[in-house]
């Protein structure tokens, strides 16, 4: 699919495509690791220097994808404010575990449908699964995930508003008017 998205791009791109320093590096990373499948060097057969290749050089397709498509195609404000309400609503569920001190999928099953779907039995002080506690000797804290399937998917799914939230505040006319990209001067005084 990324190779296909990278072939569409490269065709409805409007105007040459300008590669920068960065663009030039990564693709002679990429010829670079290409040549360790052609030359015979190792004792790997071509088929794990394939498989080698692809796991080495796969960020590189989905570089020049997000390098080369154009924005302005996509309505991406749209996303962003999916993201951002689903956000709000586990937060505010988070809030209910912290006020509660109680693991939402104690209530939801999480540990019977794991149980008869994936035949995991429960496990960790809790009867959910060792994720949703801290590790550390003697504590067991307990970790809360919302209504995601574990504390390490809503951790991800957080990194992730952040990063987008960081987007729209960054974004030329949303942000602050004190941000570094917009005043350099204030930032140099204060």
């Amino acid at each position: 699919m990324i190779l296909i998205g990278l072939w569409y791009v490269i065709m409805n791109r409007r105007g040459p495509l300008k590669l920068h320093l960065i663009d030039k590096l990564i693709l002679f990373f990429f010829i670079y690791n290409f040549f360790y499948i052609i030359l015979p060097i190792g004792q790997f057969g071509i088929l794990k220097k394939l498989l080698a290749f692809k796991s080495l050089c796969f960020f590189v397709p989905v570089y020049f994808v997000g390098r080369f498509f154009e924005i302005e195609q996509l309505h991406v404000k749209k996303y962003f404010r999916f993201i951002c309400a689903v956000t709000f609503f586990a937060s505010l569920l988070l809030m209910y575990e912290l006020f509660t001190y109680t693991h939402f999928q104690t209530f939801t099953g999480y540990a019977d449908y794991n149980f008869y779907f994936f035949n995991q039995e429960p496990s960790g002080n809790y009867g959910l699964s060792w994720t949703f506690e801290v590790n550390e000797i003697g504590k067991g804290a307990k970790r809360f995930a919302s209504f995601f399937s574990n504390p390490l998917e809503f951790a991800a799914a957080t990194v992730m508003t952040t990063s987008i939230l960081a987007a729209l505040y960054t974004y030329k006319g949303n942000g602050s008017k004190y941000t570094l990209r917009t005043n350099r001067r204030w930032f140099l005084h204060s």
